[in-house]
């Protein structure tokens, strides 16, 4: 499918200079009680190999004694700092953030530091500290790339829409190189900068624009986030077309497409490209947030659906699947438990399907159900004595139920299914469930 071109305003908002490279990563934050303020703390004096007693410190959550060192500490390193305030991000350490700041203000070697600089926005950003965030910009002697950009990204994580996208266009202005960063950062901006005379959907077209100007349209990074864009704004043929297009895709590109979907009433087709993704040559093992999102939106509107996990691969199988070439002889396993148990006088279980058609032909149906499927697969595809692990959109079937625990004792294996509301254990023909569920 070829890639609509996406339309610019008359007056174009930006004016964007060509780029420098360089990838920039976003700390993580937690909270803890830890209070540490470099002011607060007497000067002590600093061991020999006091850096890198500060960055252990930092790595293990002893912020108290980092700052104190840090206080009397007479050459900081650059990646001293920056392990204070990665820690202090993650900490939720707003004080120890700000004493890092003052200190580096006060430091003749790093006050200058672009990096370090980037690092000080990155900390505010994830504190919540945006005003503290915009001082550092306006303050910094050098403002690289990196500078530039986590501006923007601080702006956009706190939905200043408008104000990102004004630095955006000062960038163009001052004739500051952007990067793939610079975009996906732009175009997030876009969806909280969006007002009655110029709608989130008319700012995204134009960056989108100006990316594949500047030969940035197809980059893995910007091509996500603007399927991400576009599907929070319903343009679902849009990202449509940006992904068709997209010469490599990871795990967060499959992912984003595959929520665009579920999150447009499209669950049919993100349980499709699921499938598709975990079928592909990539070697692509879905994260928890393409399972989360299936969970949310998707495989609750969908027949009865089951994956597991064989040798780093995710298979999923729906119920009734007659695409699936291993269906015949995943079937016919299942056919043969069956048998087996009705000779110890099992009855179907037909209750669960609802059609108005003969007792034979529901009993095929039942053959037919995900988390039978899923089992006959693990049988197949596993070793003796390893563990079989399904999950489950809905909640397990009774008859499923049944044959899976004659199949755990008969085969001698433990399975583990987890469906909508449980786990269920099943080891030598009993299920930790009690059969109540």
């Amino acid at each position: 499918m070829s890639a609509p071109a996406p339309a610019s305003p008359p007056a174009s908002l930006f004016h964007l200079s060509r780029p420098a490279a360089g990838p920039r990563a976003r700390p993580r934050v937690s909270r803890s009680r830890c209070v540490a303020s470099l002011a607060s703390q007497p000067p002590t004096p600093p061991p020999a190999n006091a850096n890198h007693l500060v960055q252990t410190l930092c790595a293990s959550g002893r912020l108290a004694r980092a700052a104190a060192l840090l206080q009397g500490l007479p050459a900081p390193t650059q990646r001293t700092y920056k392990s204070v305030l990665l820690a202090a991000a993650r900490a939720g350490d707003a004080a120890l953030a700000a004493a890092v700041h003052r200190r580096l203000k006060a430091d003749p070697v790093f006050r200058s530091d672009p990096f370090l600089s980037t690092r000080l926005i990155d900390a505010y950003a994830s504190l919540g500290e945006l005003p503290a965030a915009r001082q550092v910009f306006d303050e910094a002697p050098v403002k690289s790339i990196f500078v530039w950009n986590a501006l923007l990204k601080a702006l956009a994580l706190a939905d200043h829409g408008e104000e990102a996208l004004a630095r955006l266009a000062d960038m163009g202005r001052l004739r500051v190189p952007v990067d793939s960063y610079s975009y996906a950062h732009g175009l997030k901006a876009c969806i909280a900068a969006s007002t009655s005379h110029v709608p989130a959907s008319a700012l995204v077209r134009e960056i989108h624009a100006h990316a594949v100007r500047r030969g940035y349209g197809l980059h893995t990074h910007v091509a996500t986030t603007l399927i991400d864009c576009y599907a929070k704004l319903g343009i679902v043929s849009y990202a449509e077309s940006v992904f068709a297009t997209m010469p490599e895709r990871n795990v967060v590109s499959w992912t984003a497409m595959i929520g665009c979907y579920a999150k447009n009433e499209r669950p049919g087709d993100a349980i499709l490209l699921f499938q598709e993704m975990v079928a592909s040559d990539e070697d692509l093992v879905p994260n928890s947030v393409t399972i989360d999102l299936l969970e949310e939106h998707a495989l609750e509107k969908v027949p009865g659906c089951s994956w597991i996990e064989v040798k780093k691969r995710l298979h999923m199988f729906v119920s009734v699947d007659n695409k699936n070439p291993q269906i015949e002889e995943l079937q016919a396993l299942i056919g043969e438990f069956v048998t087996q148990m009705k000779n110890d006088g099992y009855v179907p279980d037909t209750g669960a399907v609802l059609y108005d058609i003969e007792e034979e032909e529901k009993e095929k149906i039942l053959l037919g159900h995900s988390e039978k499927l899923a089992v006959a697969f693990g049988l197949i595809n596993t070793g003796r004595g390893e563990v079989i692990r399904i999950t489950k959109n809905l909640r397990l079937c009774e008859d499923c139920h049944s044959v899976t625990k004659f199949i755990s004792k008969y085969a001698e294996r433990e399975i583990i299914v987890r469906d909508v509301n449980r786990f269920h254990h099943f080891r030598d023909g009993i299920c930790s469930c009690g059969d109540y569920w």
